[in-house]
């Protein structure tokens, strides 16, 4: 599990997406998956948000070319209000990126579909999905700190002991730390959690 500084704007968002694709790459991963960041605690328009986490993604496809062994990156959506948006901004962002023939799918019976779906480098795919990024399957999974990283924490004993023992006192955190935590008891092999400023609002 690795813990990063909250974004406090569209560009810091991006740079923190940036850094988790970065991480996975390090790690040899195969996929990873991204709720709906800024769009809770912080407050950001969903289109905003949605905005600078592909504008990550296609930053990361420019970087790494074809040496990435990243193949799945999800951003999974809890709220079903807000799928259409990270959807459309999907789509948009489609632009720059080569485009295959795929659905995406959706956690909650129904199956939104896209005509195509982006492909960044190395035939690793990009997909919108709505349900729970914290029963997700992929080897990587991105928690804020707030509702989700509560979930993760009651879900996950080892998260939970590594977290209280090391990371609790987010004051000690600089911009743009990476710091790992175990996890025994999720299906994902890494998380990968977001420092959020305390708010009232859930993430």
């Amino acid at each position: 599990m690795s813990f990063m500084i909250c974004p406090q704007s569209p560009q810091d968002l991006e740079k923190i997406v940036y850094k988790c694709l970065q991480k996975a790459v390090a790690l040899n991963l195969s996929s990873i998956a991204f709720p709906a960041l800024g769009t809770g605690n912080l407050g950001m328009p969903e289109k905003q948000a949605a905005g600078a986490i592909f504008s990550a993604f296609n930053q990361f496809r420019d970087d790494v070319g074809s040496s990435t062994s990243v193949r799945t990156i999800k951003v999974v959506v809890y709220d079903a209000s807000k799928l259409p948006v990270f959807q459309s901004e999907s789509e948009k962002k489609r632009n720059g990126l080569a485009q295959a023939s795929v659905s995406l799918s959706s956690g909650k019976g129904s199956t939104p579909t896209l005509p195509d779906e982006p492909i960044l480098a190395n035939n690793c795919k990009v997909r919108v999905e709505q349900g729970s990024v914290t029963t997700d399957a992929s080897d990587a999974i991105v928690a804020t700190q707030g509702v989700v990283l509560k979930q993760v924490l009651s879900s996950d004993a080892k998260a939970n002991s590594d977290w209280n023992s090391k990371f609790s006192q987010a004051s000690s955190w600089n911009p743009d730390d990476v710091r790992e935590l175990g996890t025994s008891q999720l299906k994902c092999t890494t998380i990968y959690a977001v420092a959020l400023p305390n708010r009232s609002s859930s993430a």
